[in-house]
């Protein structure tokens, strides 16, 4: 009704402003009144556009904790990227027809944004006219190359890799490795792009998806520094102040992403989020936060629910006096009777609770790196469709899934933005590998990506392989496999994450059909050599075999898990015998030993999550469960909390 009200008080404004305008130049046709006019006529048009929008939002399902203008910044902000959405996806899809053209008018694109840059001069990318002279005249190369300009740039000084100086130095997580520093010219203009395509696909799967609905985002603020000449220093996901205050369209308020502790951000998340019935998009970074925001919710609803209904901030949650404050006076005087509603569906159980509890959700989007998508499916997430709406990393957003109702999740590249190359899987260990623009690639082969895009970085190899699965017109589709760093490859058989990933679920599935597999992770018993352990059997140190942790859970929930080590160890091995060439080499020439099996009490994962944390660059948000254990800390870790 109050927008309604709204529309109507703005027609009348128009229609007065046109009544007064007609009295005026009834009265005086000078310069001065025909100047007044037309200023009258302006502010009519911009208030009845006003008013039709505010009557438009009327009739959609708004929040009814979204203030009157909030509304309309909320409608600005959506329908202006549904409107850019369409106009930048008929682009790309007009570009994939020709994709080498387009990836040579991207190339003169960043190198003429980037002319007269020290980097640039440096490497002669003046005498670069096509993507073969940039195959030519510039090497393939990785962040070492980079780090003395890097330097450079953090102590100020300018038109080193980039003209002027970058928005900020990107910190990458260091999971896989050591953190890098990266420059990023300007955050706004990596994102846009990615979101209103994103969307424009969102809107051509989900027809009846209504984007005036509130939306829950988990997020936990990433630590910010800076660096000696003062540019921010902060993962890509860092949202600065200025932009935090414009999200409206979320239903935690802006001052809620302040927070930077995980259990503290979850909570006033699931907090606002469950006081709004009328929630429309669920979203995260990773799965792997959406479950845990669930298991928090199971956990501690009571609470939860204590604090809806009263209107109140638990005491004992870690929050400034400022975030707290504020945070309690956006929640108002309590709303016991959606508590009592929430109540009613938790003593229930958590089966399908989503779509319960948010009876409007359309989807949820998150990355799937562990392929969580299946089991939230079919328990906290069930009847909600998850999908990956993007594919990126620190260096840049590679691509958009087209389709997001798909059960493969697959890419389609950014060709206008950046120059891709790829190296074959077989080569990804050489030095200096040949590579194969987009356009030459095959169907169903694995490669390595390389990319050229406008921050500074130049034939530069991500880490991240791919495979090719098909093409869009003539540009390819990518689905992710694994990160570089994640090979296992003791005797030289570089077996890769996404394989042992199968390998261990499948394993699992058929030894123990009424168990589900939450967590895994493998070490090289390489790192073991040496080591005295409690609890560590001799065996563990001595021949080359891999040491697979495992977290499970009974279908009940309840039970403790017993699980048959050994057969679930000899299934792995089995599998990745029959699925890997080189492993089956080693396995037949006894290189490689019987693998170990070590089931971990719930919690251990987050446990050695928390290690990453505290012990690498990586953030809350950043951070995803390891796929190989790569020190003996983090082994420790699980050794010491198995079942």
């Amino acid at each position: 009704m109050k927008y309604v009200v709204t529309s109507a008080g703005f027609f009348m404004l128009s229609a007065a402003l046109i009544y007064y305008a007609v009295n005026q130049i009834s009265y005086d046709t000078g310069l001065s009144t025909i100047c007044l006019i037309l200023l009258l006529a302006f502010l009519t048009i911009l208030s009845g556009f006003i008013g039709f929008v505010y009557l438009f939002i009327s009739t959609q399902p708004v929040s009814q904790f979204c203030s009157v203008p909030g509304a309309f910044v909320h409608f600005f902000i959506e329908y202006t990227v549904i409107w850019q959405g369409k106009r930048l996806k008929a682009k790309l899809e007009s570009s994939f027809k020709q994709p080498r053209e387009t990836q040579e008018a991207a190339l003169m694109k960043i190198l003429c944004s980037n002319q007269g840059t020290s980097y640039y001069r440096d490497f002669g990318l003046s005498r670069v006219k096509s993507l073969v002279d940039l195959k030519e005249k510039q090497g393939l190369t990785e962040y070492d190359h980079y780090v003395t300009y890097v330097d450079r740039i953090a102590k100020g000084e300018i038109d080193v890799m980039v003209k002027g100086m970058p928005e900020r130095l990107v910190l990458t997580s260091g999971t896989t490795g050591k953190g890098k520093l990266l420059p990023c010219k300007r955050i706004s203009d990596r994102s846009t792009t990615h979101r209103c395509v994103a969307n424009a696909n969102l809107r051509e799967c989900f027809p009846n998806w209504q984007p005036m609905r509130s939306k829950i985002f988990l997020y936990c603020r990433p630590t910010v520094r800076k660096s000696q000449a003062g540019i921010d220093i902060a993962s890509i996901g860092y949202i600065g102040h200025s932009k935090m205050r414009m999200m409206i369209n979320f239903t935690t308020p802006w001052i809620g992403f302040k927070i930077n502790t995980l259990f503290e951000a979850i909570y006033v998340h699931l907090l606002f989020g469950l006081r709004d019935r009328n929630v429309g998009w669920f979203m995260s970074i990773f799965t792997t936060m959406i479950l845990e925001a669930m298991q928090l919710l199971e956990k501690e609803w009571p609470r939860i629910l204590r604090d809806l209904s009263t209107g109140s901030i638990d005491k004992d949650l870690k929050l400034s006096p400022e975030v707290r404050i504020g945070l309690t006076e956006y929640l108002g005087g309590g709303w016991p009777e959606r508590a009592g509603e929430l109540e009613t569906e938790f003593r229930q159980g958590f089966d399908g609770i989503m779509r319960r509890i948010w009876p409007h959700m359309a989807f949820i989007s998150a990355i799937d790196i562990l392929n969580l998508r299946a089991n939230l499916q079919k328990t906290y997430c069930k009847g909600i469709p998850i999908f990956t709406h993007t594919f990126g990393g620190s260096e840049a957003i590679y691509g958009a899934n087209w389709d997001p109702l798909a059960t493969s999740v697959e890419f389609v590249m950014f060709i206008e933005d950046h120059v891709f190359e790829f190296i074959p899987e077989e080569d990804i260990m050489q030095k200096n590998p040949k590579t194969f623009f987009l356009d030459e690639v095959e169907v169903d082969q694995n490669y390595e990506l390389v990319i050229t895009q406008d921050s500074g970085l130049y034939r530069y190899r991500v880490g991240d392989v791919v495979r090719v699965t098909g093409f869009k017109e003539k540009c390819p589709k990518i689905k992710f496999l694994y990160r570089t760093g994640t090979l296992l490859n003791m005797c030289g058989e570089k077996v890769s994450s996404d394989i042992v990933r199968s390998a261990v679920r499948d394993a699992v599935s058929a030894t123990h059909p009424d168990v589900k597999l939450m967590f895994h992770t493998v070490a090289e018993s390489s790192l073991l050599v040496g080591v005295q352990m409690q609890g560590l059997p001799e065996s563990e140190s001595q021949g080359a075999h891999y040491i697979f942790f495992l977290e499970v859970e009974m279908q009940d929930k309840t039970s403790v898990p017993t699980i048959d080590k050994a057969s679930v160890a000899k299934t792995i091995d089995a599998n990745l015998y029959e699925r890997h060439t080189f492993y089956r080499n080693f396995k037949d020439t006894k290189q490689i030993q019987q693998s170990s099996v070590y089931i971990v009490y719930p919690g251990s994962f987050y446990k050695l999550k928390d290690y990453v944390i505290a012990n690498t660059t990586a953030t809350e948000i950043q951070c995803k469960m390891p796929d190989k254990v790569r020190t003996l800390e983090m082994f420790k870790i699980l050794f010491t909390n198995r079942v």
